[in-house]
């Protein structure tokens, strides 16, 4: 087991913001070095005194899958159906809810033809 923890949005079929500097972070014991590996470019941190630890890798252009490995001599975490794209945030309170259910009315029969998996969600 790695000594180090990565933030939980750090894991396989997530989406990175395209075309652009991404900070990977994470957690570990102060001093402890992070190696990540995105496809065949590598970066590496030492975490701070608060035991932080970040690193800024570049994406492309739109698409994948990419893989992405976070380790150390103690260990490694391996990401992967990684895909570069747009990143939206959303939050709200109940007027942001609208679960499918209550659409299925609205695209009937078509609902069988919809295959998007390049749409994430990650819900907190």
């Amino acid at each position: 087991m790695p000594d180090f923890e990565l933030f939980r949005l750090f894991q396989s079929g997530m989406i990175l913001q395209r075309d652009c500097e991404v900070s990977v972070w994470g957690f570990a014991r102060p001093g402890v070095k992070v190696c990540v590996k995105l496809d065949n470019t590598g970066y590496e941190a030492v975490t701070d005194a608060e035991g932080e630890f970040e690193v800024k890798v570049r994406t492309g252009n739109a698409g994948g899958p990419h893989n992405m490995v976070v380790y150390n001599e103690s260990g490694r975490v391996d990401i992967d159906d990684i895909l570069y794209g747009d990143v939206y945030m959303i939050s709200g309170q109940s007027n942001m809810q609208l679960p499918v259910e209550r659409t299925i009315d609205l695209i009937g029969s078509r609902l069988s033809d919809i295959n998007l998996p390049e749409i994430r969600e990650f819900r907190v």
